[in-house]
């Protein structure tokens, strides 16, 4: 029990640690203007490299998907460099090979727009790499010799590149966001993206892929949308926006007490509102969307305004089992959608079985698990929940040799979230586990490859672990918010909100 305790302590240690970056990064989403976003930004696209008569220019491509992402967003008005053309030109203004400083604030003034979006592709290549082929490490030498010759046989004549199946794709590409009259540079990121196989077109078309992906991320963050609460009708709410500025079903808004005005002294000083909760865009016609509540701690009123989430948000768990007479867990889980109606995660525990030889034999395991809400209440949450577990625990047989067991089990059962404050949770599962039983121990002797595995020695009938049964857990959870930073972006930006 010393090593549980060990572990209790050490859990809480991690748990109060990242329960402060929660509080950290939830006061950075608290300060937001007293205003709604009552329309879409005029937004310049303008490649700083671009060659009309390339059909097949890397750059030419970006900023096209670029434009497409920010004009599919629904809160930009996107100005790209093919639309921007026929404007230059009936100012008889054309525009070179390169876009220089000089010449963005007469593009800007024509197109009537005040920010643009300055794209550079520092890094664009494809080349052939070979396969993997770990049977080549089996093969005699003689065998490898014959099968080359075959394949230069059958080789192509003019095929410029053996491996033109396989081709490695790299892109990197900087995007700066400008003040167009000031030139002034307002943020900038970076993405880097790659994949190997197939062909050039093939690797070319995924690469793409993931930079679109990464691109609706940050235009999100670049210009996040805020509105208000209409009115509030038991768990649903009514916001101001709608499809005419990108609002879609299943957008998170976070709801915050409006801005007030204290006094210190002869000062006035404007602090802002507290959140309050979290909704969930459920219906949305052309200027407004009814959400649903997900998650409310203080109550939501008229007037009160709300602000895209653009944070991922995931959940970490104590969990306890608390069954000393046959089963005894302690573990961490991780909720990977705790606001969303389907919720899944996994967990890592350490283990106490009491077997039928009635000796504890502790260990490990791991599990899956997911959950569906059924019911949403004020403070309670109730979720369907199924799992899937696969405990090994550890002892000595007869002949003193180290041995473990596999056990596999599957669960059901009804899973209640106890909203306590903010960030903070009560979960109690009950239900059912089914299998959970074995008998089967082994032993392992070697390493590497030379591992082999022997069936346990045991002098009578072999211990049998059983863990099927009704069983009930208690958890301790905190909601966290964070931005994932992908590989090679370069996070110095700051959210803009109108």
């Amino acid at each position: 029990m010393k090593s549980f305790t060990r572990l209790i302590f050490s859990s809480v240690s991690v748990i109060i640690f990242i329960s402060n970056l929660s509080d950290i990064s939830a006061q950075e989403t608290t300060n937001i203007k007293n205003m709604v976003t009552s329309e879409k930004k005029r937004l310049l696209i303008l490649p700083i490299n671009y060659d009309d008569q390339d059909p097949y220019s890397i750059d030419k491509e970006v900023a096209s998907t670029i434009a497409n992402v920010a004009t599919k967003l629904g809160r930009f008005e996107v100005i790209d460099r093919s639309n921007l053309k026929s404007i230059l030109d009936e100012q008889t203004l054309h525009l070179t090979g390169i876009i220089n400083d000089s010449m963005i604030v007469s593009i800007g003034n024509i197109a009537a727009a005040e920010e643009a979006l300055l794209i550079t592709v520092h890094n664009f290549s494809q080349k052939g790499v070979p396969k993997e082929d770990k049977e080549d490490e089996d093969r005699s030498f003689l065998e490898q010799v014959t099968i080359s010759i075959i394949k230069g046989i059958f080789k192509k004549e003019k095929e410029d590149d053996p491996y033109a199946n396989n081709i490695q794709t790299q892109l990197s590409v900087q995007v700066r966001y400008i003040e167009i009259e000031t030139g002034k540079s307002l943020s900038s990121f970076e993405i880097d993206v790659g994949y190997t196989g197939g062909t050039r077109g093939k690797s070319r078309a995924v690469v793409m892929k993931m930079l679109k992906r990464q691109t609706i991320k940050e235009l999100k963050t670049l210009y996040c949308l805020t509105s208000e609460v209409i009115s509030v009708d038991n768990r649903e709410v009514l916001l101001l926006l709608g499809e005419d500025i990108g609002v879609r079903n299943g957008t998170i808004f976070e709801i915050v007490e409006p801005d007030y005005v204290k006094t210190f002294g002869s000062r006035d000083v404007t602090l802002p509102g507290r959140r309050v909760g979290f909704v969930s865009v459920k219906d949305v016609s052309f200027e407004a969307n009814r959400s649903v509540i997900l998650r409310q701690w203080l109550p939501i009123q008229n007037g009160y305004k709300a602000l895209e989430h653009t944070k991922t948000t995931q959940g970490l768990q104590i969990n306890l089992l608390p069954s000393p007479d046959r089963y005894y867990s302690l573990g961490i889980q991780a909720h990977v959608n705790p606001f969303h109606q389907r919720d899944w995660g996994f967990e890592l525990r350490f283990i106490q079985i009491t077997d039928s030889f009635n000796d504890k034999d502790n260990g490990f395991g791991i599990g899956l698990f997911a959950t569906q809400q059924f019911l949403n209440a004020s403070k309670l949450t109730l979720r369907a929940r199924f799992g899937l577990d696969f405990d090994v625990p550890f002892r000595k047989d007869d002949k003193n040799h180290t041995v473990n067991a596999a056990v596999l089990s599957s669960s059901v059962g009804i899973s209640g979230e106890i909203l306590l404050t903010e960030n903070y949770d009560i979960i109690i599962n009950a239900g059912y586990r089914s299998w959970g039983k074995s008998s089967k121990w082994t032993y392992s002797r070697g390493e590497g490859e030379d591992q082999e595995t022997y069936p346990a020695v045991w002098n009578n009938d072999p211990p049998e672990v059983n863990i099927s049964g009704f069983f009930l857990t208690i958890g301790f959870r905190i909601i966290f918010f964070h931005n994932i930073p992908v590989i090679g972006q370069n996070f110095n930006y700051k959210p803009f909100i109108q």
